[in-house]
């Protein structure tokens, strides 16, 4: 007897998974082997990366195969579904809204509870602007007092003016607070407010750190750059660009502390994507002594695994020259104190695979063995973007 549609759709998004998702240990095995560079960065030709190109090109047209045949099955999936919704509803008749309780007050348990803007009013005080000069600030959703996640948003980097530019142009929401609602929903993951999708933290404090200074949180530089994109209209305009994240991050986490109660949580997870990952990486330590020693404090780090490796890709830089280039043009402030001492140059601290063996925190990674990105940007080879 042949297999349900519905277990077809199992099996191919197993087999999917299996085919795409090896989390970590071959980019780290690649980086730990690294030898130490000077000022510029290494090119590292090594065996492991060379095996994982190879492995791509035959993956690729596995991964076509595979697609359409769970593009099939999503179908037949999508069809019992509605027609099981459609028995359900004349059997039952109309649904009625589920219900949970959390620290008393009872909520839908559907994404009903919104994250609302915080800019604390020392921002400006502080220095801690956006690209653009708005003040920073971050978004709260109210939990449970003692169990705090806090998220810290990705999006890349501004390296140089080229890069700057597209942040105060066409990338401008990238570099802003005002471009921001007062509230909006998280309803994905990690960040979500409902029990099915998130059963562990859905009733914990979730804060998320806008990321609007393109430096993972190390920008620390008095004066400004100016640029010149263009705007919608094809003519340049002068625009300042302020690189300002490390005073971000702190103003953050004073608001914190001094209105929003974080002095008395017990348990927290701060966990980013991309360039916040890499942001959780460069502060957890630094933002874990702020607590009780009693305090349980996690990081989760989603693609933030970047390598130090010279591809010629990356704006026309590689990416360890970019992020070198950046960190002096951001002023970067804030790395990993004992990174810092122990390592022969500060930009080596933005990197995992010299970073992790000085972090304390516990720490949980995952990366794509397949990173979109990481392939594209850094391996220099086309990706289809599947995922």
């Amino acid at each position: 007897m042949g297999l349900s549609p519905g277990a077809r759709w199992k099996r191919a998004v197993l087999l999917l998974l299996l085919t795409q998702v090896l989390i970590t240990a071959l980019l780290l095995s690649c980086m730990y082997t690294q030898p130490d560079v000077a000022e510029d960065c290494a090119r590292h030709e090594s065996s492991p990366v060379e095996s994982l190109k190879a492995e791509l090109k035959a993956l690729r047209q596995d991964v076509v195969a595979l697609q359409a045949g769970l593009e099939g099955s999503l179908q037949a999936v999508a069809q019992q579904e509605s027609a099981l919704r459609a028995i359900t509803a004349a059997a039952t008749g109309p649904s009625q809204p589920q219900t949970i309780t959390v620290n008393g007050e009872v909520r839908k348990s559907k994404h009903d509870v919104a994250i609302v803007k915080f800019i604390p009013d020392h921002a400006r005080e502080m220095g801690a602007l956006c690209l653009d000069g708005s003040p920073a600030g971050y978004y709260l959703r109210p939990g449970h007092p003692h169990k705090w996640v806090i998220l810290f948003e990705g999006g890349g980097w501004c390296y140089n003016n080229k890069t700057c530019e597209e942040r105060r142009g066409r990338f401008g929401f990238l570099g802003s607070m005002t471009y921001k609602p007062k509230e909006y929903y998280i309803r994905q993951n990690f960040g979500s407010g409902d029990h099915e999708t998130n059963p562990d933290f859905y009733d914990w404090t979730h804060v998320l750190f806008v990321y609007c200074d393109a430096t993972s949180f190390l920008g620390n530089r008095a004066d400004h750059i100016i640029v010149s994109p263009t705007n919608t209209h094809g003519i340049k305009e002068k625009k300042n660009v302020f690189f300002r994240g490390y005073q971000i991050l702190q103003s953050n986490l004073r608001h914190m502390f001094d209105t929003q109660g974080l002095e008395k949580a017990t348990h927290v997870v701060l966990s980013g994507h991309s360039a916040g990952a890499m942001a959780v990486l460069i502060h957890i330590d630094q933002i874990a002594t702020r607590f009780p020693a009693t305090t349980q404090v996690r990081g989760l780090v989603d693609a933030g695994v970047f390598l130090d490796y010279r591809s010629g890709t990356a704006h026309g830089r590689t990416h360890c020259e970019a992020l070198q280039h950046g960190s002096t043009l951001w002023n970067a402030t804030g790395y990993h104190a004992e990174c810092l001492r122990q390592e022969p140059q500060a930009w080596r601290c933005l990197f995992p695979g010299y970073l992790l063996k000085y972090i304390k925190t516990p720490l949980f990674i995952s990366q794509h063995k397949y990173d979109n990105w990481v392939v594209k940007n850094m391996l220099g080879m086309p990706f289809m973007g599947l995922l």
